[in-house]
C-alpha cells in the first residue's frame, strides 16, 4: 500500500497507526502547498481533494479522509475509537489546528482558532485526568491523531493544560510515535531550511 503524506501534517497519525498495526507501507511525500509528489506527479491525480492522508490499497482502490484511513490501517472497529477520532477531527483539527496553521489564514482567523481551543482542550484535559489513553489503557488511532494535534498546538501559541501536556509527553516516548515524529520533523525542517535559503 502507498500512503501519501506531508511532513508534520495529520497524515503523521496514519503513519503511527500503520506502525502500530505492523503494516509496511510505501510512503509518498507531497508538498502541501503545491500538491507535488516527491519524485514526480501531483496528488490531485490520486485524490481530487488534494488532501493527506491518502492511502492507495494493493488492489488500486484509493481511500481518503484521515478517520477512514486510520481505521482501515488499524483493522478494527470500535465505537469509542470512532467517537474520539471524530472529536479530534472536528473539535481540534478542523476547528483549531486548521485555522491556525493553514498557509493562507489571515491573522484574524488564526486568532479565532486559538480562541476556540479552550473548550475542547479543557474537555480532553478532564477526560484524561485518570486515563492513560482516550479509551482507557490501549493506545489507538484516536490517540495517534490526538497526540499529533496536541503536539503542534504549542507552535501555534496554544499552551496545553497539565494533563494534556503529560499525555503528550508520555506518548511521544512510544516507539512508533517517536520514530514518526523524528522522521517527519527532520523532513519538515529540511524543507523549511531549503525554502529559507532560496
Amino acid at each position: 500500500m502507498q500512503l501519501y503524506y506531508a511532513p508534520m501534517a495529520c497524515s503523521l497519525a496514519a503513519r503511527i497507526t500503520a506502525a502500530e498495526a505492523g503494516h509496511a507501507l510505501e510512503f509518498r511525500r507531497i508538498d502541501l502547498a503545491t500538491k507535488a509528489v516527491a519524485g514526480g506527479g501531483d496528488l490531485h491525480a490520486v485524490n481530487p481533494m488534494g488532501q493527506v492522508p491518502t492511502l492507495v490499497l494493493d488492489d488500486g482502490r484509493v481511500l481518503t479522509e484521515a478517520i477512514a484511513v486510520m481505521l482501515y490501517l488499524w483493522g478494527r472497529s470500535d465505537p469509542q475509537v470512532v467517537r474520539w477520532l471524530a472529536f479530534v477531527a472536528t473539535e481540534l483539527h478542523k476547528r483549531v489546528c486548521l485555522p491556525i496553521f493553514a498557509y493562507d489564514s489571515p491573522p484574524a482567523i488564526r486568532d479565532w482558532g486559538r480562541a476556540g481551543a479552550a473548550r475542547p482542550l479543557g474537555y480532553l484535559d478532564a477526560h484524561l485526568a485518570d486515563r492513560a489513553c482516550l479509551t482507557g489503557d490501549e493506545f489507538t488511532p484516536a490517540d495517534a491523531y490526538a497526540v499529533w494535534a496536541l503536539s503542534i498546538l504549542p507552535f501555534g501559541h496554544v499552551p496545553l493544560p497539565a494533563n494534556l501536556a503529560a499525555y503528550c509527553a508520555r506518548h511521544q516516548e512510544r516507539r512508533s510515535v517517536a520514530a514518526a515524529f523524528a522522521l517527519e520533523r527532520a523532513e519538515y525542517m529540511a524543507k523549511a531550511s531549503a525554502t529559507g535559503a532560496s
